[in-house]
């Protein structure tokens, strides 16, 4: 851990360098997420965006058609176990992408960027504001690295894996399950022709998913620190409160304490907001990822030979769901240490009217905003419950069986 934390700030120390401020090295980060969610007609940061433009258009006429696809390839494949099943888990990956597109084209998602942008304004001029910020930034900086990584090497693995297979195997290998019915993917021609559509859905799927787990990544990033610079101003409160003058700091004190309030309020206002944007979009993407997980898991128990792509789909699954459960227990293990910092502050020292406000705070922290799935907060007890259920529905299938 203290090799990960020297690289973490070996870099934010040459991005501090390069940008002028943290909200720069931000919007770079940002615009590196619009830039994927461009070529698919959802870059929601950018002023005017509408819903109603060609490129998205174009990705529902393309998903649509892979849906019709996949299920008439159902009809004709019925009986062969492993395209069947291949063909289901790319019906709920079409599932989880209209979920997305629904979800991070929501006019409030712009609306939560722009506070997010506001949240650099460092108005008391902390230091340690201006390093919480730095932190985010650098956080979401990082996660686009990491991100635009990964997905280079999952698509170079399944083009790979369906090249190499067709030129060494005895019938052509394509990436995806679905393929035009009328079309003979046996012949080169056939397979050239379903591999140059397959790859739309290689272009969308790495486009579209790093673009809507980046931006769902830096909302908790954002309200992790919004929960940080909060903790700022506590601890700066209480100096106030353990001050010689505290008679004289009065109305500073009071100051600081509506600053703390109003930021908490402000904070907690765009969680929900982000929830109720997200809940519905969370739900069925879960949904999704869990069949896919399940009918993955069972064909590569079952199947007489290794299924490279469900290997994929599975680890890639897994990854979505840890991802947004681990950003959960973060945001959560952040309110919990703003909960002992209210605990921390010499409140005798305070008058009544303080002790008040901040036994609201106090109040307000200890039922915090969380996101979730309409039944359960996203986090990493949600996450093991979930793969307990996978097992669970694998173990069923194969005794079904």
């Amino acid at each position: 851990m203290e090799f990960v934390k020297r690289y973490f700030v070996r870099h934010r120390n040459l991005w501090s360098s390069e940008f002028k401020n943290p909200k720069a090295l931000y919007e770079s980060a940002s615009e590196s997420a619009m830039r994927l969610a461009d070529i698919c007609g959802a870059e929601i940061f950018r002023q005017n965006y509408t819903r109603k433009n060609g490129r998205l258009a174009l990705l529902y006429a393309d998903f649509t058609l892979y849906l019709v696809l996949s299920f008439w390839c159902i009809t004709v494949l019925w009986g062969q176990l492993l395209d069947v099943m291949f063909c289901v888990v790319m019906i709920g990956g079409a599932v989880q992408a209209f979920a997305k597109i629904h979800s991070y084209t929501n006019p409030t998602i712009h609306e939560l960027q722009m506070c997010n942008l506001e949240n650099f304004q460092n108005v008391r001029k902390y230091d340690e504001f201006e390093e919480a910020m730095w932190n985010a930034a650098t956080f979401c900086k990082f996660a686009v690295i990491f991100y635009a990584i990964f997905a280079k090497i999952m698509i170079g693995l399944i083009v790979a894996y369906s090249i190499v297979s067709s030129l060494v195997g005895e019938h052509y290998v394509l990436p995806f399950g679905y393929f035009f019915p009328w079309i003979d993917r046996d012949t080169l021609a056939g397979y050239l022709i379903n591999f140059a559509y397959q790859s739309t859905l290689l272009v969308y799927g790495y486009c579209g998913l790093q673009a809507s787990d980046l931006v769902f990544i830096f909302f908790i990033i954002h309200a992790i620190a919004r929960l940080e610079i909060i903790i700022v101003y506590l601890k700066k409160l209480d100096l106030l409160t353990q001050s010689p003058e505290l008679e004289r700091n009065g109305s500073v004190i009071n100051e600081l304490l509506d600053d703390i309030i109003e930021k908490h309020i402000q904070h907690t206002g765009n969680l929900s907001d982000l929830d109720d944007v997200l809940q519905n979009g969370i739900y069925v993407n879960f949904g999704s990822l869990v069949a896919q997980t399940v009918f993955s898991c069972y064909i590569l128990v079952t199947a007489d030979e290794i299924w490279y792509t469900g290997s994929a789909v599975a680890f890639g699954s897994a990854l979505q769901l840890f991802s947004a459960c681990l950003m959960g227990t973060l945001l959560s293990s952040k309110n919990d240490q703003l909960i002992r910092e209210i605990y921390d502050i010499s409140w005798n020292n305070l008058p009544i009217e303080a002790q008040k406000s901040l036994q609201l705070l106090l109040h307000s922290a200890q039922q915090p905003m969380v996101l979730s799935d309409g039944f359960n907060a996203v986090d990493l007890f949600y996450f093991v419950t979930i793969y307990k259920q996978i097992y669970s529905f694998v173990a069923m299938l194969l005794n079904f069986n």
